[in-house]
C-alpha cells in the first residue's frame, strides 16, 4: 500500500509539472 501511495504522489507531481 505504501508503494501505491508513492505512485499517486508522483502522478500528482507530474500533473503539477504540466
Amino acid at each position: 500500500m505504501k508503494k501505491f501511495h508513492r505512485n499517486i504522489a508522483q502522478n500528482l507531481r507530474q500533473c503539477d509539472n504540466i
